[in-house]
């Protein structure tokens, strides 16, 4: 029986590989699969791949490539492989955090198996990272969020979490970049809702801007009764007030470059400890009601100060338009917003979303939005598979641990594919047979 006979009925037989799936048209494809031989092109995509790229919507995806006109002109490197290609440059990383170790990899059979490219090379991935436009995979992102959040919406409450971090760069090589301490930067702005790692609200800036200007972009004036919880680098009077006008809510750190005047003193609980943190005990020093800004910049309404004070003797100043709590409760809920800090380590530790491989602009930017794609789908395939690999455990696995399942399986599958082909047969003969001598 020839190869391609035999692959059929290999794909026949086996159920998570029908060629009626959507795994083997041209739009998973890319339109390059016509460069495979004939008996590859059932190979090159595994059960798990699938999974994850079907939560992206096929028709939202195609209507984009088609307003942007991503595909226009393009033989090989299609956006769709493209996105193939850096969902693989984040499983494996830090294998490939380098252009040249990218296009080293690219005569892998995996490679080959995962993104449907046959052949790569550095001035073609570097064309696509320069001239297809951010903004697809923004809008694509947009999508998989709305996607993501209809399976938690029950889940949501109203505190809302957001920060800004910086991701250095060096002026050499990135010299449109804004500049920070002597250094090249981007800033990236996230907002999440407690006890979620899906981004909210995303702002990425590429010049010389401070965290006020990003201030108004994330809060949502329009709706009411949401508690936001930030830190002290916000600290412009004017927004402050228009969250309280529009009947929402902030707590944050009292920053020094605020005047105060008190007017009120509330009755004050002495001390206690936090709940998320119980080795964590606070003394209450003050609770009052205040007046905050200069004659110019004066608040028009008044706000809430708490004095607090921990074991090592640090004293802490929480400001907030919040009556209705106690001062623990308050010093509680500004605990939460350690979760942004840490998916930030997430995006940079486990993601290295702070490495690129292109140095324009619109490359960096594509590929934060593509960590970031890559971030939803994974939460996607997490939240429907966390029970998939250890049914028996009663602890649920973590991001982490799915990723790790998911780079695996991926790989696992693959192998078994080749070597049920007789792949890694065939190669075996080739290799020499070593004998050994009994050693007396």
């Amino acid at each position: 029986m020839s190869f391609n006979k035999l692959a059929k009925v290999f794909i026949s037989n086996v159920p998570h590989y029908p060629y009626n799936m959507g795994l083997f048209k041209p739009y998973y494809g890319g339109g390059n699969m016509a460069h495979l031989k004939k008996g590859f092109k059932e190979f090159y995509s595994s059960k798990n791949m699938w999974i994850l790229l079907s939560f992206i919507p096929k028709g939202t995806l195609n209507a984009l490539i088609e307003k942007y006109q991503a595909d226009k002109w393009v033989h090989t490197l299609f956006t769709f492989n493209l996105i193939k290609l850096y969902i693989l440059m984040h499983l494996l990383k830090p294998k490939l955090t380098s252009l040249r170790a990218i296009v080293r990899f690219s005569a892998n059979y995996l490679f080959k198996s995962f993104t449907g490219l046959t052949s790569l090379s550095r001035n073609g991935l570097s064309k696509a990272n320069r001239d297809l436009d951010y903004r697809l995979f923004a809008e694509l992102l947009d999508h998989l969020l709305v996607r993501a959040k209809r399976n938690i919406e029950r889940k949501l409450n109203r505190i809302k979490i957001f920060d800004t971090t910086f991701i250095m760069l060096s002026l050499k090589l990135f010299p449109w970049a804004a500049r920070c301490s002597g250094k090249g930067c981007v800033k990236l702005g996230l907002r999440i809702d407690v006890g979620q790692t899906l981004p909210d609200k995303i702002v990425i800036e590429t010049k010389n801007t401070n965290d006020n200007n990003l201030f108004e972009k994330m809060i949502d004036f329009v709706s009411s009764g949401i508690t936001y919880l930030f830190d002290r680098g916000f600290f412009t009077i004017r927004v402050l007030d228009r969250i309280h006008q529009t009947k929402n809510f902030f707590i944050t750190r009292m920053h020094s470059c605020y005047k105060c005047r008190p007017l009120k003193n509330f009755s004050r609980q002495k001390s206690g400890k936090l709940k998320k943190n119980s080795t964590q005990h606070l003394h209450i020093l003050k609770d009052q009601l205040v007046q905050i800004g200069a004659r110019e910049t004066k608040a028009k309404n008044k706000f809430r100060l708490i004095t607090a004070q921990t074991n090592e003797g640090e004293v802490l100043l929480f400001l907030t338009n919040r009556f209705d709590l106690s001062p623990l409760d308050i010093c509680e809920l500004y605990t939460l917003r350690w979760e942004i800090e840490t998916l930030f380590k997430w995006l940079k530790q486990y993601l290295k979303i702070n490495q690129f491989i292109s140095r324009s602009l619109n490359g960096v930017m594509s590929q934060i939005y593509i960590a970031l794609i890559f971030q939803t789908l994974l939460n996607l395939y997490h939240n429907q598979n966390q029970r998939k690999f250890d049914p028996s455990s009663k602890s649920k696995l973590s991001l982490l641990e799915t990723m790790c399942h998911l780079e695996n399986q991926i790989i696992n599958e693959i192998i078994c594919l080749f070597f049920q082909q007789g792949f890694l047969l065939r190669a075996s003969r080739l290799l020499p047979v070593t004998s050994y001598r009994k050693i007396s």
